[in-house]
């Protein structure tokens, strides 16, 4: 299973031809691993992070840092590897001066500490992904009786509660009258 993840992260990186587009290597990757032991998502951490350093192409290592993003928003590592990995995105966060990497490791570690708090279940999807791989959230419609309608903000980690409670802020709604 760890080479086939290999497989997955080097061909979505762009590292090793492959007719497939780079997403499905990224879901294939996710089922792999979402519900595998502790150690398997670990090396799967492990081999990204392996990949992303020192890179010798910059436009293969920004794959690669989409990767990453992808699966810290998919499956957390062990306790231990995930103290190691929010370490080391804080210490790029803090030392490094390319603002878009900065960004990116910012990015990851919010993520990574959803994932870590809420485990998901299923296969983020190719539009998910792609928002993901964009840094961007997903504008939600949410239509009323009315005809009426607005949209929020929403990420992988975004549960209904939270969807509700925004729409109430963003309607003007008392909160604290609402059960």
């Amino acid at each position: 299973l760890a080479v086939q993840l290999f497989k997955n992260l080097v061909s979505y990186m762009g590292d090793r031809k492959s007719s497939k587009k780079p997403v499905l290597h990224a879901i294939k990757h996710i089922k792999l691993a979402i519900n595998a032991p502790e150690e398997l998502k670990d090396e799967a951490f492990i081999q990204v992070i392996r990949q992303i350093t020192e890179h010798k192409d910059p436009s293969k290592a920004n794959r690669g840092w989409n990767f990453l993003a992808i699966i810290a928003s998919s499956f957390p590592p062990s306790v231990e590897l995930y103290n190691s990995l929010i370490n080391y995105l804080v210490d790029i966060i803090e030392n490094n001066e390319d603002p878009l990497l900065v960004k990116r490791a910012n990015y990851i570690a919010i993520r990574l500490m959803h994932t870590f708090e809420s485990k998901r279940k299923l296969v983020p999807t190719e539009e998910e992904i792609k928002h993901i791989e964009e840094m961007k959230s997903i504008m939600f419609q949410i239509y009323f009786f009315s005809g009426a309608s607005t949209s929020v903000p929403i990420e992988s980690y975004t549960t209904v509660r939270d969807l509700k409670n925004m729409t109430m802020r963003k309607l003007k709604l008392n909160l604290s009258k609402i059960p």
